[in-house]
């Protein structure tokens, strides 16, 4: 599936340290949160989209992905073990 990182925002973890919330706009038209932890081994997967989503510079711009997947058991979450494959950055202003 699709979808479109919209807004990130660093927050404490019910496990202790920071971890990002991130609303994402699918293509399946559902507006989804994916939880990214640093301390979690599936970081690699999303450390540089994180520094992208946190980054002043782009506060503008929206990240597209591909190969998200909603959680099996809270389809309002995305399941951050799959790796995405960014597509592309995406003015917020064209995001419908």
């Amino acid at each position: 599936m699709q979808g479109i990182i919209i807004h990130t925002q660093e927050c404490d973890s019910l496990y202790g340290g920071k971890c990002y919330r991130n609303t994402v706009k699918c293509t399946d038209g559902k507006t989804r949160t994916l939880w990214v932890d640093p301390r979690m081994d599936n970081y690699r997967h999303w450390a540089e989209i994180m520094q992208i989503a946190c980054s002043s510079k782009y506060r503008s711009k929206g990240i597209a992905l591909d190969g998200l997947a909603p959680l099996k058991k809270n389809d309002k979450n995305l399941n951050a073990d799959y790796p995405p494959t960014f597509v592309d950055l995406v003015d917020k202003e064209e995001i419908v």
